[in-house]
């Protein structure tokens, strides 16, 4: 058992568990879709393995996890969504029952109480539980445009153009709709209340103001591969294969694992790739080498302790 500090979500220190975690294939360099393929929810996880099947574990989000082979998922929230290679949606988790049935997508992302997907044509098209108390009607009206890549918060959402171009929709307030001018971005990732991108030179933008702000919506210097957002933090992915990571440090430890965890306690090591979006209080990056899904922080829904069988390697 690893036990190296990692940072990101307040739980658990940094570790490896007792057993052999899923392994992941990563391409040659770090593009739009690789963190397609290995999804993280609010206290889920989920990963495509060698037969392009949904490996799941965790709270909510990992029930009801379908056999069909996918060429992307993506989680957030208690809920996930898969595309197979035709495009159509299986969603699985809270709000399956509302998954789209006629549309086909390029991209879809999670939110909370909402998903949104990017259909063929490029258009956004959005859904969700219209009728909770804390459900925002601007969310189901997005933009007009033609996008390639969307991904959702707790009440807003944000989605690139093709020419580098951010758009955000959703609950106006505490900036989190302000996404920074004359700025050409290459891939965005948003958490609770903010959002973080990359531009053309690497370098990191951050918008919006969050609840429990510990810096997230800070963003770092220097020049990075990806940046992730969570609730409450983010952490990104430096040229050199290190991770940093920044934001709200949760004392209580809960869950399995009775430890407290320190987002700004960056793990050591090189990595690869880290997942499209961070959870509520966890956060997972793959191992450089061994391609080793390493997390830490906060195990509220077993998302570290429910892991796969030892023997449930991925090339």
């Amino acid at each position: 058992m690893k036990s190296t500090a990692y940072n990101n979500l307040t739980l658990c220190t940094l570790f490896t568990l007792g057993v052999s975690l899923p392994t992941f294939a990563i391409s040659e360099g770090l593009d739009i879709d690789t963190a397609r393929n290995f999804a993280s929810g609010a206290s889920h996880l989920c990963v495509l393995n060698e037969d392009q099947q949904a490996v799941c574990w965790g709270s909510s989000g990992s029930v009801g996890t379908p056999d069909d082979p996918f060429v992307k998922i993506a989680g957030g929230g208690r809920q996930s969504i898969g595309l197979n290679e035709a495009g159509n949606p299986s969603c699985w988790g809270s709000y399956s029952e509302l998954c789209p049935s006629e549309e086909t997508f390029i991209d879809v992302d999670a939110g909370y109480y909402h998903a949104c997907g990017i259909e063929t044509s490029g258009r956004l098209y959005c859904w969700g539980d219209t009728e909770n108390e804390n459900a925002v009607a601007e969310l189901f009206n997005p933009p007009q445009g033609e996008y390639i890549y969307v991904t959702n918060g707790w009440f807003h959402a944000c989605a690139l153009m093709s020419e580098g171009k951010v758009d955000c929709w959703g609950e106006d307030t505490i900036g989190k709709l302000d996404v920074p001018e004359n700025v050409v971005f290459t891939q965005i990732s948003a958490g609770r209340d903010y959002t973080c991108g990359l531009d053309t030179d690497q370098a990191m933008h951050c918008w919006g103001e969050p609840r429990f702000d510990r810096g997230q919506a800070q963003a770092l210097e220097g020049r990075f591969q990806q940046v992730s957002a969570g609730f409450y933090h983010y952490c990104a992915l430096m040229l050199d294969g290190q991770v940093v990571c920044q934001g709200r440090v949760f004392e209580e430890p809960s869950g399995p694992v009775q430890s407290p965890a320190d987002p700004t306690d960056a793990p050591e090591g090189s990595f690869a790739a880290l997942p499209a979006k961070l959870g509520y209080a966890h956060s997972c990056a793959i191992e450089s080498g061994t391609n080793e899904i390493v997390c830490w922080g906060a195990d509220y829904g077993g998302q570290q302790s429910d892991l796969p069988e030892a023997n449930a390697r991925y090339p």
